[in-house]
Protein backbone atom coordinates (compact mmCIF):
# COMPACT_ATOMS: atom_id res chain seq x y z
CA UNK A 1 0.00 0.00 0.00
CA UNK A 2 1.17 3.17 -0.73
CA UNK A 3 -0.05 6.70 0.55
CA UNK A 4 -1.30 8.97 -1.89
CA UNK A 5 -1.97 13.07 -2.08
CA UNK A 6 -4.48 14.02 -4.59
CA UNK A 7 -4.97 17.46 -5.07
CA UNK A 8 -8.73 18.77 -6.12
CA UNK A 9 -11.73 16.93 -5.37
CA UNK A 10 -13.57 17.20 -9.04
CA UNK A 11 -14.99 14.81 -10.99
CA UNK A 12 -10.98 14.24 -12.26
CA UNK A 13 -9.61 13.67 -8.70
CA UNK A 14 -12.42 11.73 -6.98
CA UNK A 15 -12.71 9.44 -10.08
CA UNK A 16 -8.58 8.52 -9.47
CA UNK A 17 -9.12 8.65 -5.68
CA UNK A 18 -11.60 5.61 -6.04
CA UNK A 19 -9.50 3.49 -8.99
CA UNK A 20 -6.44 4.21 -6.45
CA UNK A 21 -8.65 2.81 -3.28
CA UNK A 22 -9.84 0.12 -5.42
CA UNK A 23 -6.03 -0.77 -6.15
CA UNK A 24 -5.23 -0.63 -2.86
CA UNK A 25 -3.37 2.55 -2.33
CA UNK A 26 -4.77 4.85 0.81
CA UNK A 27 -5.65 7.86 -0.62
CA UNK A 28 -6.42 11.62 0.65
CA UNK A 29 -7.71 14.42 -1.25
CA UNK A 30 -7.24 18.03 -0.51
CA UNK A 31 -10.30 20.29 -1.59
CA UNK A 32 -9.75 24.11 -1.09
CA UNK A 33 -13.59 24.75 -1.57
CA UNK A 34 -16.37 23.74 1.56
CA UNK A 35 -17.51 20.95 -1.09
CA UNK A 36 -16.55 18.15 -3.59
CA UNK A 37 -17.67 18.27 -7.30
CA UNK A 38 -15.16 20.76 -9.04
CA UNK A 39 -16.86 22.73 -11.70
CA UNK A 40 -20.11 20.87 -11.17
CA UNK A 41 -21.03 22.39 -7.45
CA UNK A 42 -20.44 25.84 -9.32
CA UNK A 43 -22.33 25.94 -12.56
CA UNK A 44 -26.29 27.19 -13.50
CA UNK A 45 -28.48 23.79 -13.06
CA UNK A 46 -29.19 23.46 -16.61
CA UNK A 47 -25.72 23.08 -17.25
CA UNK A 48 -25.23 19.59 -18.91
CA UNK A 49 -22.02 17.54 -20.04
CA UNK A 50 -20.82 18.14 -23.81
CA UNK A 51 -20.57 14.21 -24.84
CA UNK A 52 -23.67 11.43 -24.58
CA UNK A 53 -23.77 9.69 -21.12
CA UNK A 54 -21.97 6.74 -22.87
CA UNK A 55 -18.66 7.96 -23.09
CA UNK A 56 -19.05 9.78 -19.53
CA UNK A 57 -18.77 6.24 -17.12
CA UNK A 58 -16.27 7.79 -14.52
CA UNK A 59 -17.20 5.18 -11.92
CA UNK A 60 -18.70 1.25 -12.31
CA UNK A 61 -21.82 2.97 -10.14
CA UNK A 62 -22.54 5.83 -12.38
CA UNK A 63 -26.41 5.32 -13.26
CA UNK A 64 -27.72 7.74 -16.08
CA UNK A 65 -31.64 8.74 -16.29
CA UNK A 66 -31.08 10.83 -18.99
CA UNK A 67 -29.05 11.07 -22.28
CA UNK A 68 -27.06 13.92 -21.20
CA UNK A 69 -27.37 14.23 -17.54
CA UNK A 70 -27.45 17.70 -16.02
CA UNK A 71 -25.51 19.01 -12.94
CA UNK A 72 -27.64 17.11 -10.62
CA UNK A 73 -27.23 14.12 -11.99
CA UNK A 74 -23.47 14.23 -11.96
CA UNK A 75 -23.61 15.37 -8.66
CA UNK A 76 -25.32 12.54 -7.50
CA UNK A 77 -23.70 10.40 -9.00
CA UNK A 78 -20.49 11.38 -7.94
CA UNK A 79 -22.13 11.42 -4.35
CA UNK A 80 -22.70 7.66 -5.34
CA UNK A 81 -19.14 6.82 -6.11
CA UNK A 82 -18.12 8.61 -3.07
CA UNK A 83 -20.14 6.19 -0.79
CA UNK A 84 -19.80 3.23 -2.66
CA UNK A 85 -15.55 3.35 -2.40
CA UNK A 86 -15.62 5.26 1.32
CA UNK A 87 -14.28 8.33 0.00
CA UNK A 88 -15.86 10.31 2.64
CA UNK A 89 -13.26 9.79 5.21
CA UNK A 90 -10.09 10.68 2.95
CA UNK A 91 -11.82 13.76 1.47
CA UNK A 92 -9.96 16.63 3.25
CA UNK A 93 -12.60 20.02 2.84
CA UNK A 94 -11.40 23.92 2.90
CA UNK A 95 -7.61 22.32 2.58
CA UNK A 96 -6.16 24.63 -0.06
CA UNK A 97 -2.75 23.22 -0.99
CA UNK A 98 -0.22 26.17 -1.16
CA UNK A 99 2.72 24.16 -1.73
CA UNK A 100 4.63 20.51 -1.77
CA UNK A 101 8.23 19.79 -0.61
CA UNK A 102 10.03 16.50 -1.50
CA UNK A 103 12.89 16.23 1.16
CA UNK A 104 13.59 13.04 -0.02
CA UNK A 105 12.43 10.93 -3.14
CA UNK A 106 9.50 9.59 -3.17
CA UNK A 107 8.55 11.39 0.21
CA UNK A 108 6.32 14.63 -0.07
CA UNK A 109 4.65 16.78 2.37
CA UNK A 110 2.17 18.94 1.90
CA UNK A 111 2.04 22.58 3.28
CA UNK A 112 4.81 21.45 5.27
CA UNK A 113 3.19 19.76 7.42
CA UNK A 114 4.69 16.31 9.03
CA UNK A 115 2.26 13.80 7.50
CA UNK A 116 4.28 12.26 4.11
CA UNK A 117 3.05 10.62 0.74
CA UNK A 118 4.49 8.27 -1.44
CA UNK A 119 3.20 10.36 -4.51
CA UNK A 120 1.22 12.82 -5.71
CA UNK A 121 -1.48 13.26 -8.30
CA UNK A 122 -2.36 17.44 -8.99
CA UNK A 123 -6.12 17.03 -10.61
CA UNK A 124 -7.07 21.14 -10.22
CA UNK A 125 -9.05 21.14 -13.32
CA UNK A 126 -8.84 23.36 -16.57
CA UNK A 127 -12.08 24.82 -15.93
CA UNK A 128 -11.32 27.22 -12.88
CA UNK A 129 -11.41 30.37 -13.91
CA UNK A 130 -13.79 31.64 -16.24
CA UNK A 131 -12.47 34.25 -19.17
CA UNK A 132 -13.55 37.59 -19.18
CA UNK A 133 -14.38 39.90 -22.39
CA UNK A 134 -11.34 42.51 -22.92
CA UNK A 135 -11.80 45.48 -20.93
CA UNK A 136 -11.14 48.16 -23.62
CA UNK A 137 -13.92 46.10 -25.60
CA UNK A 138 -16.42 46.78 -23.03
CA UNK A 139 -15.42 49.77 -21.74
CA UNK A 140 -18.35 51.66 -23.25
CA UNK A 141 -21.13 48.68 -22.13
CA UNK A 142 -23.88 50.18 -19.99
CA UNK A 143 -25.35 46.73 -19.46
CA UNK A 144 -25.27 43.30 -17.40
CA UNK A 145 -21.98 41.42 -18.22
CA UNK A 146 -22.70 37.22 -17.08
CA UNK A 147 -20.67 34.80 -16.77
CA UNK A 148 -21.53 30.71 -17.44
CA UNK A 149 -20.68 30.26 -13.35
CA UNK A 150 -23.20 33.42 -12.69
CA UNK A 151 -26.04 32.87 -15.03
CA UNK A 152 -29.65 33.13 -13.98
CA UNK A 153 -32.35 32.36 -16.35
CA UNK A 154 -34.16 34.53 -14.13
CA UNK A 155 -32.61 37.58 -15.44
CA UNK A 156 -33.25 37.13 -18.82
CA UNK A 157 -37.09 37.12 -19.48
CA UNK A 158 -38.33 40.14 -21.76
CA UNK A 159 -34.71 41.30 -22.05
CA UNK A 160 -32.19 41.65 -25.36
CA UNK A 161 -29.59 39.07 -24.60
CA UNK A 162 -26.46 38.52 -26.78
CA UNK A 163 -24.40 35.44 -26.35
CA UNK A 164 -20.15 35.42 -27.27
CA UNK A 165 -18.95 31.75 -27.50
CA UNK A 166 -18.64 28.62 -30.09
CA UNK A 167 -18.62 26.01 -27.88
CA UNK A 168 -21.17 23.98 -26.09
CA UNK A 169 -21.28 26.07 -23.01
CA UNK A 170 -22.57 29.09 -25.14
CA UNK A 171 -25.30 26.57 -26.78
CA UNK A 172 -26.41 26.00 -23.48
CA UNK A 173 -26.98 29.88 -22.68
CA UNK A 174 -28.20 29.91 -25.75
CA UNK A 175 -31.46 27.12 -25.02
CA UNK A 176 -31.62 28.83 -21.51
CA UNK A 177 -32.19 32.22 -22.83
CA UNK A 178 -34.71 31.24 -25.73
CA UNK A 179 -36.78 29.44 -22.61
CA UNK A 180 -36.75 31.95 -20.41
CA UNK A 181 -38.49 34.42 -22.67
CA UNK A 182 -35.76 36.68 -23.47
CA UNK A 183 -36.78 39.24 -25.95
CA UNK A 184 -33.85 38.76 -28.01
CA UNK A 185 -31.48 35.88 -28.22
CA UNK A 186 -28.19 36.57 -30.16
CA UNK A 187 -25.33 34.04 -30.38
CA UNK A 188 -22.18 35.58 -31.98
CA UNK A 189 -20.03 32.80 -32.62
CA UNK A 190 -16.11 32.63 -34.25
CA UNK A 191 -16.27 32.86 -38.32
CA UNK A 192 -16.47 29.15 -39.42
CA UNK A 193 -17.22 27.77 -36.41
CA UNK A 194 -19.67 24.58 -36.88
CA UNK A 195 -23.16 24.06 -35.13
CA UNK A 196 -24.32 20.65 -35.06
CA UNK A 197 -27.91 19.54 -33.90
CA UNK A 198 -27.89 15.74 -32.32
CA UNK A 199 -28.53 12.85 -34.03
CA UNK A 200 -27.92 9.49 -34.67
CA UNK A 201 -25.29 9.79 -37.32
CA UNK A 202 -23.57 12.87 -34.72
CA UNK A 203 -23.70 9.95 -32.15
CA UNK A 204 -21.57 7.67 -34.32
CA UNK A 205 -19.44 10.58 -35.29
CA UNK A 206 -18.76 11.02 -31.49
CA UNK A 207 -17.82 7.60 -31.23
CA UNK A 208 -15.34 7.69 -33.57
CA UNK A 209 -13.92 11.08 -32.69
CA UNK A 210 -13.56 9.72 -28.98
CA UNK A 211 -11.69 6.01 -30.24
CA UNK A 212 -8.38 6.95 -28.88
CA UNK A 213 -6.92 5.28 -31.96
CA UNK A 214 -8.87 7.06 -34.51
CA UNK A 215 -8.66 10.47 -32.90
CA UNK A 216 -6.39 11.54 -34.57
CA UNK A 217 -7.36 11.02 -38.00
CA UNK A 218 -10.33 13.12 -37.12
CA UNK A 219 -8.81 16.32 -36.39
CA UNK A 220 -7.83 18.85 -38.99
CA UNK A 221 -5.35 21.49 -38.68
CA UNK A 222 -6.32 24.83 -37.97
CA UNK A 223 -9.88 23.83 -37.87
CA UNK A 224 -12.52 25.93 -35.69
CA UNK A 225 -14.00 23.88 -32.89
CA UNK A 226 -18.00 23.61 -33.22
CA UNK A 227 -20.20 22.12 -30.55
CA UNK A 228 -23.68 20.20 -31.06
CA UNK A 229 -27.06 20.13 -28.89
CA UNK A 230 -30.00 18.43 -28.91
CA UNK A 231 -32.65 20.23 -30.58
CA UNK A 232 -30.42 23.20 -31.56
CA UNK A 233 -31.84 23.95 -35.13
CA UNK A 234 -35.45 24.37 -33.69
CA UNK A 235 -33.73 26.60 -31.52
CA UNK A 236 -31.66 28.51 -34.01
CA UNK A 237 -35.06 28.81 -36.25
CA UNK A 238 -36.68 30.57 -33.77
CA UNK A 239 -38.47 34.40 -34.39
CA UNK A 240 -36.31 35.62 -31.56
CA UNK A 241 -33.05 33.84 -32.08
CA UNK A 242 -30.23 35.11 -34.00
CA UNK A 243 -26.91 33.36 -35.11
CA UNK A 244 -23.77 35.66 -36.24
CA UNK A 245 -20.25 34.25 -37.42
CA UNK A 246 -18.46 37.70 -37.28
CA UNK A 247 -16.24 39.48 -35.23
CA UNK A 248 -17.60 41.36 -32.58
CA UNK A 249 -15.75 45.69 -33.50
CA UNK A 250 -17.35 47.22 -29.85
CA UNK A 251 -19.56 46.86 -27.16
CA UNK A 252 -20.55 50.11 -25.98
CA UNK A 253 -23.86 51.56 -23.96
CA UNK A 254 -26.49 48.48 -24.92
CA UNK A 255 -25.14 47.51 -28.32
CA UNK A 256 -23.24 45.12 -29.79
CA UNK A 257 -21.27 46.34 -33.29
CA UNK A 258 -20.38 43.30 -35.29
CA UNK A 259 -17.96 43.34 -38.60
CA UNK A 260 -19.52 45.22 -41.50
CA UNK A 261 -21.73 47.66 -39.37
CA UNK A 262 -24.23 45.59 -37.44
CA UNK A 263 -25.88 46.43 -34.16
CA UNK A 264 -27.32 44.38 -31.87
CA UNK A 265 -29.24 45.64 -28.73
CA UNK A 266 -27.72 44.14 -25.51
CA UNK A 267 -29.28 44.27 -22.22
CA UNK A 268 -27.14 41.27 -21.26
CA UNK A 269 -24.26 40.33 -22.05
CA UNK A 270 -23.47 36.50 -21.63
CA UNK A 271 -19.51 35.69 -22.34
CA UNK A 272 -18.59 32.28 -23.08
CA UNK A 273 -14.98 32.16 -24.43
CA UNK A 274 -13.59 29.31 -22.27
CA UNK A 275 -11.79 29.46 -18.91
CA UNK A 276 -8.11 29.72 -18.05
CA UNK A 277 -6.28 26.43 -15.84
CA UNK A 278 -3.88 27.81 -14.64
CA UNK A 279 -0.65 25.14 -12.91
CA UNK A 280 0.19 25.41 -9.62
CA UNK A 281 3.42 27.12 -9.13
CA UNK A 282 5.08 24.24 -7.33
CA UNK A 283 4.46 21.94 -10.09
CA UNK A 284 7.66 23.17 -12.22
CA UNK A 285 9.92 22.78 -9.14
CA UNK A 286 9.39 18.76 -9.39
CA UNK A 287 9.66 18.01 -13.35
CA UNK A 288 11.00 14.77 -13.94
CA UNK A 289 9.79 12.95 -11.03
CA UNK A 290 7.21 10.52 -11.68
CA UNK A 291 5.50 9.96 -8.32
CA UNK A 292 3.96 13.55 -9.41
CA UNK A 293 1.91 13.60 -12.05
CA UNK A 294 -0.24 17.12 -13.22
CA UNK A 295 -3.72 16.39 -14.74
CA UNK A 296 -4.50 19.81 -15.62
CA UNK A 297 -4.54 20.66 -19.51
CA UNK A 298 -7.91 21.02 -21.60
CA UNK A 299 -5.92 19.61 -24.64
CA UNK A 300 -5.54 16.43 -23.68
CA UNK A 301 -8.18 16.13 -21.35
CA UNK A 302 -11.09 17.81 -23.04
CA UNK A 303 -10.90 15.54 -26.04
CA UNK A 304 -14.06 13.06 -25.24
CA UNK A 305 -15.65 13.59 -21.72
CA UNK A 306 -14.04 11.25 -19.46
CA UNK A 307 -14.81 7.85 -21.33
CA UNK A 308 -13.99 4.90 -19.44
CA UNK A 309 -10.31 5.16 -19.09
CA UNK A 310 -9.56 8.54 -19.26
CA UNK A 311 -10.93 9.95 -16.39
CA UNK A 312 -7.80 7.85 -14.70
CA UNK A 313 -5.34 7.83 -17.15
CA UNK A 314 -3.17 9.80 -14.75
CA UNK A 315 -4.01 7.76 -11.87
CA UNK A 316 -2.66 4.33 -13.67
CA UNK A 317 0.68 6.33 -14.96
CA UNK A 318 1.04 7.14 -11.17
CA UNK A 319 0.13 3.34 -10.22
CA UNK A 320 2.58 2.29 -12.77
CA UNK A 321 5.53 4.33 -11.11
CA UNK A 322 4.48 3.68 -8.00
CA UNK A 323 4.10 -0.50 -8.39
CA UNK A 324 6.07 -1.03 -11.15
CA UNK A 325 9.48 1.70 -11.04
CA UNK A 326 8.51 3.48 -13.91
CA UNK A 327 11.65 5.88 -14.10
CA UNK A 328 9.25 8.70 -16.74
CA UNK A 329 7.31 11.26 -15.80
CA UNK A 330 3.51 11.33 -17.29
CA UNK A 331 3.62 13.99 -19.68
CA UNK A 332 0.46 13.70 -21.37
CA UNK A 333 -2.31 16.49 -19.77
CA UNK A 334 0.46 18.26 -18.15
CA UNK A 335 1.80 21.33 -18.07
CA UNK A 336 4.73 19.98 -20.04
CA UNK A 337 2.83 18.34 -22.77
CA UNK A 338 3.51 19.04 -25.95
CA UNK A 339 -0.40 19.02 -27.31
CA UNK A 340 -0.46 22.98 -27.59
CA UNK A 341 -1.34 23.35 -31.13
CA UNK A 342 -3.63 25.05 -32.94
CA UNK A 343 -7.21 24.93 -31.98
CA UNK A 344 -9.01 21.68 -32.88
CA UNK A 345 -5.43 19.80 -33.40
CA UNK A 346 -3.92 17.92 -30.62
CA UNK A 347 -1.03 15.58 -30.63
CA UNK A 348 -3.33 11.93 -29.57
CA UNK A 349 -5.76 11.05 -26.79
CA UNK A 350 -5.26 11.03 -23.25
CA UNK A 351 -5.40 6.95 -23.33
CA UNK A 352 -2.84 6.41 -26.19
CA UNK A 353 -0.68 8.47 -24.81
CA UNK A 354 -0.97 6.60 -21.46
CA UNK A 355 -0.84 3.61 -23.48
CA UNK A 356 2.58 4.34 -25.36
CA UNK A 357 3.50 5.65 -21.66
CA UNK A 358 3.07 1.83 -20.62
CA UNK A 359 5.20 0.65 -24.03
CA UNK A 360 8.36 2.71 -23.45
CA UNK A 361 9.19 1.05 -19.97
CA UNK A 362 10.56 -2.48 -19.44
CA UNK A 363 8.03 -4.63 -18.36
CA UNK A 364 5.19 -1.89 -19.64
CA UNK A 365 3.97 -4.17 -22.21
CA UNK A 366 2.59 -6.66 -19.70
CA UNK A 367 1.17 -4.21 -17.29
CA UNK A 368 -0.71 -2.76 -20.82
CA UNK A 369 -1.79 -6.30 -21.22
CA UNK A 370 -3.65 -6.11 -17.55
CA UNK A 371 -4.99 -2.99 -18.09
CA UNK A 372 -6.43 -3.90 -21.10
CA UNK A 373 -7.57 -7.20 -19.13
CA UNK A 374 -9.65 -5.11 -16.41
CA UNK A 375 -10.93 -3.25 -19.50
CA UNK A 376 -12.50 -5.81 -20.73
CA UNK A 377 -13.53 -6.80 -17.64
CA UNK A 378 -15.18 -3.48 -16.79
CA UNK A 379 -16.77 -3.05 -20.47
CA UNK A 380 -18.24 -6.65 -20.63
CA UNK A 381 -20.21 -5.65 -16.90
CA UNK A 382 -21.11 -3.27 -18.73
CA UNK A 383 -22.69 -4.59 -21.18
CA UNK A 384 -24.90 -6.95 -18.92
CA UNK A 385 -26.54 -3.87 -17.78
CA UNK A 386 -30.27 -3.21 -18.57
CA UNK A 387 -30.85 0.08 -17.89
CA UNK A 388 -28.82 1.18 -21.18
CA UNK A 389 -30.10 0.60 -24.54
CA UNK A 390 -27.97 -1.72 -27.10
CA UNK A 391 -26.87 0.78 -29.30
CA UNK A 392 -25.39 3.14 -26.81
CA UNK A 393 -23.76 0.03 -24.97
CA UNK A 394 -22.11 -0.78 -28.87
CA UNK A 395 -20.86 2.77 -29.12
CA UNK A 396 -19.17 2.33 -25.34
CA UNK A 397 -16.97 0.08 -26.97
CA UNK A 398 -15.84 1.67 -29.94
CA UNK A 399 -15.65 4.76 -27.06
CA UNK A 400 -13.11 2.94 -25.62
CA UNK A 401 -11.76 -0.02 -27.04
CA UNK A 402 -11.18 -2.94 -24.87
CA UNK A 403 -12.41 -0.25 -21.95
CA UNK A 404 -8.53 0.47 -21.57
Amino acid sequence: MKSIAIVGAGLRGLASAAYLKSAGHRVCVFEKTGAYGGIWTRVSEHAQINTPYYGYTFHPTNLWESHRPRKREILENLERMVTAEGLESSIRLNSPVRGVSRPEPGRWLINGDSEAFDAVLVCTGFLDQQRRPPKELIRGFEGELLLPYSFDVAWLAGRNVTIVGSGATALDMLVAAHGSGAKNANLIVKPGAGIHDIGAVYHAIHAVKSNPLLYRLTKRKGAVAGAARVGITRVLQAENVRLRDRQIEAIEERETVLAGGERLKTDVLVWCTGWDSPVPPWVDDYAGDPTLVTATCPSCLDTAGFGYGSATAHAKALRAALEHGFTEQFKSGSHECDCAQEQATFSRHIVLSLMLYYWRHPGGGRVLLRGLKDGLKSNRERWRRVDEPGWSRALAFLNAPLGF
